[in-house]
């Protein structure tokens, strides 16, 4: 699984790498959208590597989480070999009431198997959201709209609760 998240201010970029290391992650991308406020220099991607090494110890983790240097949105999703994406989106229905109508698992946009877990990104937008912009680009390149609850989530909060509910969907 890999994480793009436009990176959040201060302390909470530390708090979310450990956590999503703690979680199984594979791969996280800080992401560069129109509206972020931080583009980690290298050596605040060095000092998250040295987290996510903190966190592999902890949860008894034997591979390390991959730190990617940052990405446009526009250079993910031009790329040809991206897998099966989410997004987090206040536009989408509520996750809560597909499954009261729908006890199918969640869809890729691009068929209608299930999403492989080892194939699957989530991508996380800044605080301030998505621009329209944004958000008709990850629709066109086949990303599915996620929204989690009723509530504006954090950026760090939504790439928590995305990845807990890929780890339910797929039962890992």
């Amino acid at each position: 699984m890999t994480l793009l998240v436009a990176t959040p201010k201060g302390d909470r970029l530390d708090w979310m790498v450990e956590k999503l290391t703690e979680l199984g992650v594979s791969r996280f991308v800080p992401l560069i959208t129109q509206r972020s406020v931080v583009d980690p220099r290298e050596s605040k991607l060095e000092k998250l590597r040295q987290t996510v090494i903190s966190a592999c110890k902890q949860s008894h983790r034997d591979w390390l989480m991959e730190i990617e240097e940052p990405l446009r949105l526009t250079e993910w999703l031009n790329r040809k070999d991206h897998p099966n994406q989410w997004f987090g989106s206040l536009q989408a229905p509520l996750v809560a009431q597909r499954a009261l109508n729908d006890s199918q698992p969640i869809v890729s946009a691009n068929s209608h198997m299930p999403v492989e877990y080892s194939s699957l990104a989530i991508l996380i937008g800044p605080e301030g959201g998505w621009t329209s912009e944004e958000e008709s680009q990850l629709m066109t390149s086949g990303a599915r709209p996620v929204r989690l609850g009723q509530f504006v989530l954090r950026t760090e909060t939504a790439a928590m609760a995305l990845t807990t509910l890929a780890l339910n969907e797929f039962s890992l």
